[in-house]
């Protein structure tokens, strides 16, 4: 059994345990894990779902020993997997959770995912598509996404489609080049919302972000079951599109409400400012690097300089304990 003491547990190094495990085929003890998951209820309804599916399709057993968490991973094969969050879930997490091992099998596999598409605590999925998908393949790992129906936090009932390809590992020199990015362009997507406020998120990015306002587009949603709101950002990253996403919940874990126009427009101001933050270090942001970590470590790539260096170490170390 490998032993896994984080330093600071988040939801995005608890999958990253249990995605190498399952890779690695080898049982781990997580420190202060089942903590974690008591202490935080906004990560319980992603953690549930994580154990609903490795038990319904037999890809391990979990166990709670006083505060730390143990995995047994089953074997994982090539197939087509099907499944559908709950609606405070992530989709997307689940595909990230599964795309390693995935990776390793000698066949393509699938996963037919329902439910939650575009949550805050997760990542938008033409990020996923467009750029993170895009950071794999220099070291050998293909996956695809089609984004089949929106499903926001609170409601769900999205639609979207994972294929993860056999990986042909090889060593990246250079995920991405070192560089001084631009932005150019955003995009405001909004469902169930009044218009007028898509062309003030608008108003705000382009003022914000120095951007011509034809380069600053909206696309409303209408086939989506709930509310929602996203913003996507685009860098020239040496000539490299980056595209730099946030979801807005309109929703709580809880269930109530909790975005209005006015909170909806300051979190526009806060993703700005962000971006604005990101070319001026000229680092991608660490929760990008983070998700590059578990793939180059298996490859012995070397990963970009990230804007919190603390938090990428902390998933090498994890990672390099169960893969390296």
């Amino acid at each position: 059994m490998v032993e896994i003491a984080p330093r600071r547990c988040d939801h995005v190094l608890l999958r990253q345990v249990l995605a190498a495990a399952l890779l690695a085929e080898r049982e781990v003890l997580v420190r202060g894990g089942a903590a974690f998951i008591d202490s935080t209820p906004e990560v319980q309804p992603l953690v549930s779902d994580w154990e609903k599916f490795i038990d319904s399709f037999r890809l391990g057993a979990f166990d709670i020993n006083g505060d730390d968490l143990v995995f047994t991973p089953g074997q994982v094969r090539h197939g087509i997997y099907s499944f559908e969050t709950n609606p405070y879930s992530s989709a997307v997490e689940l595909a990230l959770l599964m795309a390693p091992a995935l990776s390793a099998r000698p066949y393509r596999s699938a996963l037919d995912l329902r439910g939650v598409t575009h949550a805050a605590h997760s990542y938008a999925t033409d990020f996923v598509r467009e750029t993170l998908f895009a950071l794999f393949e220099p070291m050998g790992f293909y996956t695809s996404l089609s984004l089949r129906r929106f499903g926001f936090y609170g409601t769900g009932k999205g639609e979207m489609e994972v294929k993860v390809f056999p990986s042909r590992s090889r060593q990246a020199g250079s995920i991405i080049p070192a560089c001084v990015p631009r932005v150019t362009g955003a995009r405001v997507y909004i469902s169930r919302y009044p218009s007028t406020l898509a062309y003030e998120q608008k108003d705000i990015l382009s003022g914000d972000l120095g951007l011509d306002p034809a380069t600053v587009g909206i696309m409303e949603i209408m086939n989506a079951a709930g509310s929602g709101n996203a913003l996507h950002a685009h860098l020239d990253w040496g000539g490299i599109d980056v595209l730099l996403p946030h979801v807005i919940d309109a929703y709580s874990f809880d269930g109530s409400r909790v975005a209005d126009e006015a909170a909806l427009c300051d979190a526009v101001r806060v993703f700005a400012n962000f971006v604005r933050g990101v070319v001026a270090d000229g680092v991608l942001p660490a929760v990008v690097v983070r998700e590059l970590v578990p793939y180059a470590v298996m490859t012995g790539s070397r990963l970009p300089d990230s804007g919190d260096p603390d938090a990428v170490e902390e998933s090498l170390a994890v990672m390099r304990a169960l893969l390296g």
